[in-house]
């Protein structure tokens, strides 16, 4: 014998409730995060390098500017010393934090020797990436939000029917 099953009222009331319910903190999470209304998105850049040797090194002076010609401002207030045996060398890491999304940024690092000679190398180019949210490691865009919603309300819709059967 095949039944069929009539979504009451009250049930459908409750999906319909549940789904604005979902598109108002939707909205509201798009229009009123930071990092995704009109105040520019940050995206740290993390600067790395490494050296061979570093025989009468001191340490290193990081510089950023926006165009390739400069001006280059200096980021790090202190010296970043050198690695703690000059015949090993050294691994760096500098994670410039005040760059926005989608700019692209110059930075010329500054070697300084333990006599004060200092030595700037070639610029590297970096573009500055944002992260989107993220739900189990896949980025979350406006537009997979709006798709999660629409597959929540419709499970909840099937669900309905099997809880609410009139």
């Amino acid at each position: 014998m095949i039944r069929s099953h009539v979504v009451s009222k009250r049930s459908f009331f409750f999906v319909a409730f549940v789904f604005v319910i979902l598109c108002l903190l939707y909205e509201s999470y798009w229009t009123n995060n930071p990092s995704l209304a009109s105040i520019p998105p940050t995206a740290p850049v993390a600067i790395r390098w490494s050296t061979r040797r570093e025989e009468k090194t001191a340490g290193y002076m990081l510089y950023r500017a926006e165009n390739r010609a400069g001006p280059f401002r200096q980021l790090n207030r202190e010296l970043i010393p050198a690695s703690n045996d000059p015949y090993l060398g050294g691994t760096y890491v500098y994670t410039d934090t005040e760059t926005t999304v989608g700019i692209t940024y110059y930075y010329e690092l500054e070697d300084i020797s333990l006599d004060g000679q200092r030595t700037r190398q070639a610029p590297i180019t970096v573009t500055a990436r944002g992260s989107s949210p993220t739900i189990l490691g896949w980025a979350v865009t406006e537009e997979l939000g709006l798709i999660l919603i629409l597959v929540i309300a419709t499970i909840m819709m099937l669900s309905s029917r099997i809880i609410f059967m009139a």
